[in-house]
């Protein structure tokens, strides 16, 4: 899960979390293809709100799966915050030049859990059907 960055806000005391998000990534299989991947946000647009208009950005770095720049960008990716009235959950599909595509999610914590975050992974990854909305939502 994603580091939280904590700052100082000018005349308040307290220290506040500036994040509020968290990032899961997923080694996908060969049949999960840019496309298929596409296909299955489309179709899961009922499944749960967070879904529903999801865009999954295709990215394709320069580099083998195992590379460490291709290890830093999923770092990068991971770790970059949703801002402000942003969708709840960003998708990003990294195409590598060798190897296995990543699928690098990240949602805002207040409106999917982690267990939610999980199940979306695994419809977009995998095409599994996931739990309810009530049961992906924040208690």
């Amino acid at each position: 899960m994603a580091q939280c960055l904590r700052y100082r806000v000018a005349g308040q005391p307290a220290v506040r979390e500036a994040c509020g998000f968290h990032s899961l990534t997923v080694r996908l299989g060969s049949e999960a293809t840019f496309d298929v991947v596409r296909e299955r946000a489309r179709a899961a647009a009922d499944a749960h709100p967070a879904t529903a208009g999801l865009s999954i950005w295709h990215e394709r770095p320069p580099a083998a799966r195992d590379d460490p720049t291709a290890r830093a960008r999923v770092q990068t990716e991971a770790g970059r915050p949703l801002h402000g009235a942003a969708r709840p959950l960003r998708a990003v599909f990294l195409e590598y030049t060798q190897g296995p595509a990543d699928l690098v999610l990240v949602a805002r914590r207040s409106e999917l859990s982690g267990n939610g975050l999980r199940d979306i992974a695994l419809l977009l990854s995998e095409g599994r059907r996931i739990s309810p909305p009530s049961s992906l939502a924040v208690p």
